[in-house]
């Protein structure tokens, strides 16, 4: 009775079914499918599709938080380009302010400020030392204007919160106008000087106010 031949040792190596045999050449190791349970890859490369998966959504969750945020940073750059206007501060070169791409004007914290105005090519927004007590008289004079034309801009109707946001938006390059504009005190005494020097003009009705509907 012939004797029976044991079959070749078989192992698997990642996914790959490997036969021993020398016999046997090397192209005829096989695929196992996926779907196999014998498969001791399969749970890895499910893991790794999850984990795939995950990622690709926390990319994306990342980049529509990117892109609501910088939506809502345009927002407050555009409502604060209008209170400026409205107050009489703002200039063309402003508007490179908030991409930190602007240049100060050198006549806008002069006694006489800045002949061009709104036409001007350089930034109307102040630009202090960090350092609050190394602010020279005439940049203060010039934040105090600001603040003021600021206020003016707001209106009654800006509401607390708003008029926080763009105080914070419009004072990122000064100390100085920060303190004056978060300072309750100092900010009663502007809103005096800013309620005062709008006397005579149109004033909204509450609600009807377009920049802060």
């Amino acid at each position: 009775m012939a004797e029976c031949e044991d079959p070749p040792a078989l192992h698997i190596v990642w996914g790959k079914l490997e036969v021993s045999d020398s016999s046997m050449k090397k192209e005829h190791v096989t695929f196992l499918a996926q779907s196999s349970s014998e498969d001791p890859c399969s749970s890895v490369q499910f893991e790794d599709a999850s984990s795939s998966q995950r990622l690709g959504r926390r990319r994306e969750s990342s980049n529509i938080s990117e892109e609501a945020e910088n939506r809502q940073a345009h927002s407050l750059h555009d409502l604060v380009r209008s209170v400026l206007q409205r107050g009489g501060a703002w200039s063309g070169g402003s508007e490179a302010h908030f991409s930190g791409k602007c240049v100060p004007c050198h006549w806008i914290h002069s006694n006489k400020g800045c002949k061009r105005e709104d036409e001007c090519a350089f930034c109307h927004i102040p630009h202090t030392h960090s350092d609050s007590a190394k602010v020279g008289t005439n940049r203060r004079n010039q934040c105090r204007r600001f603040a003021i034309a600021f206020l003016r801009g707001c209106g009654p109707h800006a509401g607390i919160k708003m008029q926080r946001d763009l105080a914070m938006a419009v004072s990122d390059r000064s100390g100085y106008l920060r303190a004056l504009l978060c300072d309750e005190g100092q900010k009663a005494e502007l809103q005096a000087a800013a309620n005062s020097s709008s006397e005579g003009g149109h004033t909204l009705p509450p609600g009807e106010d377009p920049l802060f509907k």
